[in-house]
C-alpha cells in the first residue's frame, strides 16, 4: 500500500497489484529523455519528470502544462504514522560516525553550526585518499569529538547533533 499526497491537498491510497492494472490499461509512449506522451481515458496527455528526489520520496511532474507535486509514502511511513512516530523524527541523525578508519585531515563545522543535508563537514583520509563526510541530515552540531590529526576507528562517533 503507498499513499500519494498530490499538490498537498488530493491524497490517493494505491495497492501495489493496482499499479500493474493501471499501467496495462494506460498507453503511454517515452518521447525523451524524460518526457512522456500518453492516452487515459481517450484523452490525450504529455507528461514531463522535472525532478525524482528518492531520499524525500517526492516528484514532480508537468502534466499538460501544469505542475504538480507528489509527495510518496510507502507502508513502512504509514506504520509510523499509524503508531504516532514522525518519520523524519525517526529517521534523524544523532551523530556522524567514521565510515572507515583514518586520519581526520580537516574539519569544517564547529559547535553550535547550523549545517544543511549533504554539507560537508570533515575530511578523513584512509588508505592515502581524502574522503568528503557530508551531513545526512539538517541539524546542529553539538559536539566536535574529534580534532585535525586524529585516528579514529570506523564506527568511532566523530560528531554529535543537538536533539
Amino acid at each position: 500500500m503507498l499513499k500519494a499526497t498530490v499538490d498537498n491537498a488530493k491524497e490517493y491510497k494505491i495497492n501495489t497489484s493496482d499499479l500493474l492494472k493501471l499501467s496495462e490499461s494506460w498507453d503511454i509512449q517515452k518521447i525523451g529523455n524524460s518526457e512522456f506522451h500518453g492516452l487515459v481515458n481517450s484523452k490525450s496527455i504529455n507528461i514531463l519528470i522535472n525532478r525524482i528526489d528518492d531520499s524525500h520520496k517526492h516528484i514532480q511532474l508537468t502534466i499538460n502544462g501544469q505542475v504538480h507535486s507528489i509527495e510518496i509514502e510507502d507502508k513502512y511511513d504509514l506504520l509510523l504514522n499509524e503508531l504516532g512516530i514522525d518519520s523524519s523524527a525517526a529517521m534523524k541523525v544523532a551523530n556522524i560516525k567514521a565510515p572507515m578508519p583514518g586520519m581526520v585531515l580537516e574539519i569544517l563545522v564547529e559547535s553550535g553550526k547550523k549545517v544543511s543535508e549533504g554539507e560537508t563537514v570533515l575530511i578523513l583520509e584512509a588508505m592515502k585518499m581524502e574522503n568528503i563526510i557530508k551531513s545526512p541530515g539538517e541539524g546542529i552540531v553539538k559536539e566536535v569529538k574529534i580534532a585535525t590529526g586524529d585516528t579514529v576507528e570506523k564506527g568511532e562517533v566523530l560528531l554529535s547533533f543537538e536533539k
